[in-house]
């Protein structure tokens, strides 16, 4: 049994996260008293819509026994992530005006409606929505948020259904990650939720010494493998990383900015600072 202790510490956590503001519900109040910043990318940053997006691992990691468990983490890391949307729609904009952007990716996508209908239910896309609907979508989501990701996770434990987790082919091919999580304009984000292995039976290569997949097995027979870097070019993308086998492959892609972080309880403090400095 879970000790009451850690309970009120994830609990915390998660409500920490979502309390961007006193109020109950957003409002459109157009507040003026941003802080100036000397840093030019910083400035250049906050004047861009966010176009943020969270890729979720949902392989057989999340059943690993620890505590707090690896679903209690996942869920503080992803609403601490929607926490920093909202933060920056608040306090950066016009909310009538907003055309920012937020999404969850699960790849490969599970062959289970439920999940994928939930996962879509929190998508928010600014851009195509009328001014007056802005503000109520995004109240309808803050207020399921948290209760949708509990069910996402809660689901995909009693469904079993164990597919993998295709990073490597997602960032691989433009179809996915230039397509989903790239928009001219924008500050494009995306935070991978992972353990670091990597596995998809539809992507299964090795060239020398360089793999598209991450396993246990693998690292521990090769411990200098590499990934194999099938492109480039994502200079208008920022990862940040949440995992335990952390890699550089992503600098073969010429990902604009990267960061990777072990995935715990300081997870809001780094998702705060990858966000905002």
């Amino acid at each position: 049994m879970k000790k009451l202790s850690k309970l009120i510490i994830i609990v915390g956590i998660i409500a920490s996260a979502l309390s961007f503001s006193s109020s109950s519900c957003i409002t459109d109040s157009g507040e003026s008293d941003k802080k100036e910043t000397s840093a030019t990318v910083a400035s250049a940053q906050a004047e861009q819509p966010w176009n943020v997006t969270v890729y979720l691992d949902l392989s057989d990691r999340i059943i690993r026994e620890m505590v707090p468990s690896q679903t209690e983490y996942d869920s503080i890391a992803i609403n601490a992530v929607f926490s920093q949307f909202l933060n920056h729609l608040i306090k950066g904009k016009k909310i009538a005006i907003a055309k920012d952007c937020f999404r969850i990716i699960v790849e490969p996508t599970p062959q289970l409606p439920k999940i994928n209908e939930m996962v879509g239910s929190l998508n928010i896309d600014l851009s195509a929505a009328l001014p007056p609907e802005k503000k109520k979508i995004l109240n309808k989501t803050r207020e399921v948020f948290p209760s949708t990701i509990s069910q996402i996770y809660d689901k995909t434990l009693d469904e079993k259904n164990w597919v993998g987790c295709d990073i490597w082919g997602f960032f691989s091919d433009k179809r996915m990650v230039d397509k989903l999580c790239i928009r001219p304009g924008y500050r494009n984000i995306i935070v991978v939720i992972t353990d670091g292995y990597l596995f998809d039976t539809n992507h299964k290569k090795k060239e020398g010494n360089a793999y598209s997949y991450v396993t246990h097995e693998v690292l521990k027979a090769n411990p200098k493998m590499s990934l194999i870097c099938q492109r480039n070019g994502l200079q208008d993308l920022e990862v940040l990383m949440l995992c335990v086998t952390p890699f550089n492959w992503f600098n073969a892609l010429e990902v604009g900015k990267v960061e990777i972080y072990t995935n715990g309880t300081n997870t809001p403090q780094y998702i705060n600072s990858f966000f905002n400095e």
